[in-house]
């Protein structure tokens, strides 16, 4: 019976609506900024295609290789649009929202509800996750145009869609978690400054990275093996971060009296078992031990901030932690990792940096050696066949 009840109540959590993302899609539509910026992405776009369509007129009567090169040479103008929009604007609006709610000056369902953060930070990013579905849908039939103009395909233009995507979802969890750090409005500004600077960053070598995609004809690779193992390292990262950003979010907006602490480090151990096990696996596929610095040093880095975060933790647990922590001694001293406190904080990142050295150090040793040994076979046995030509 418990357990009937315990599903009943997971489901309906995942099926009601939440209301932080109610309130986010009727701000969107009373909203003139994003109205405004909907119809100024779409006149740049009908602006672009019209030039782009006149321009290729005139090319195709004078050389016909131009004329087969019209629709990549304009899918590659409206994706540098799309993303110039996406991540100048999108990510900027759903950051200004949450800081803010944050700022204590302005209270509103952040501090005066019984909403979880969890759900809060969730409706934030489902809001964005609609603008960005709305400029991709407004996008769409300029996008046809590409398609029947010739010289790209379909899986081009998905694959580079889908990257794109996935992309505007990181600057999104990337904006929150920086309008969820609690600092005053200079402060605040300087981060808006730098972050925007870094979206024009962003914009532009993203928009490199598309063009060399769709010139290498990334659709036409989809059947090989060395399309999808890339591909999967890009998205295991890409959703990786955005977790990692999405959980601390998460933990800045708790209460104080909260076990802050206990979703992020759970999150980085599995984070660690996981890459550290495809690092191995790699490492021994390929022959090749310089795989596992891939594994090392991002997690050396994301564990010696850790220590650093661990120190300033309050060394007194508060009472709503204590209540939660498990009665008995093995399952209490498991949790003392993971519980909010200097101690646990700093003892179980110093434990993951010594597994994560020894563990990387062994494997470089086993692999190399074997690495080694077997061209050592290979070299010897080429010198045995090979005649003596003096």
């Amino acid at each position: 019976m418990k357990a009937m009840f315990a599903a009943r109540k997971m489901f309906s959590v995942l099926f009601t609506p939440n209301p932080i993302v109610i309130k986010e899609l009727r701000q969107i539509v009373r909203s003139r900024y994003i109205v405004g910026i909907l119809f100024l992405f779409l006149l740049v776009q009908l602006v672009a295609t019209g030039i782009a369509l006149l321009t290729t007129s005139t090319l195709s009567i004078l050389n016909l290789d131009a004329a087969l090169r019209a629709g990549r040479e304009m899918f590659q103008i409206l994706i540098v649009i799309l993303t110039g929009a996406c991540l100048l604007f999108i990510p900027s609006y759903t950051g200004h929202r949450l800081a803010m709610e944050r700022n204590v000056s302005n209270m509103d369902l952040l501090f005066v509800t019984t909403i979880r953060p969890g759900a809060i930070i969730r409706g934030k990013l489902l809001a964005g996750m609609t603008i960005t579905v709305l400029m991709f849908s407004a996008t769409a039939p300029f996008m046809s145009f590409t398609y029947l103009l010739r010289g790209i395909d379909l899986p081009s233009i998905f694959v580079v869609l889908a990257f794109n995507f996935l992309v505007v979802i990181a600057a999104i969890e990337l904006a929150m978690c920086l309008a969820c750090v609690p600092a005053s409005k200079p402060f605040k500004t300087l981060i808006g400054l730098a972050f925007t600077a870094g979206m024009i960053t962003a914009t532009t070598t993203l928009a490199v990275i598309e063009s060399e995609m769709i010139d290498e004809g990334i659709g036409s690779q989809l059947r090989s093996w060395d399309f999808w193992q890339p591909a999967l390292i890009v998205l295991g990262i890409l959703v990786s971060i955005s977790g990692f950003l999405h959980v601390f979010s998460i933990s800045m907006i708790s209460p104080s009296s909260s076990n802050r602490a206990l979703p992020i480090r759970i999150y980085l151990a599995i984070l660690w078992l996981i890459w550290g096990g495809v690092a191995i696996w790699a490492a021994i596929a390929e022959s090749d031990a310089d795989i596992i610095f891939a594994w090392l040093i991002p997690f050396i880095v994301l564990l010696s901030m850790g220590i650093l975060a661990a120190i300033s933790e309050n060394p007194v647990p508060s009472n709503r932690i204590r209540r939660n922590i498990p009665k008995r001694r093995v399952f209490a001293r498991v949790a003392f990792l993971f519980y909010t406190g200097p101690a646990g904080g700093i003892i179980s990142n110093v434990l993951l940096v010594a597994l994560t050295f020894c563990i990387s150090v062994y494997c470089w040793s086993l692999i190399g050696h074997k690495a080694h040994y077997s061209s050592f076979e290979e070299v010897t046995e080429v010198m045995i066949r090979t005649p003596d030509l003096g």
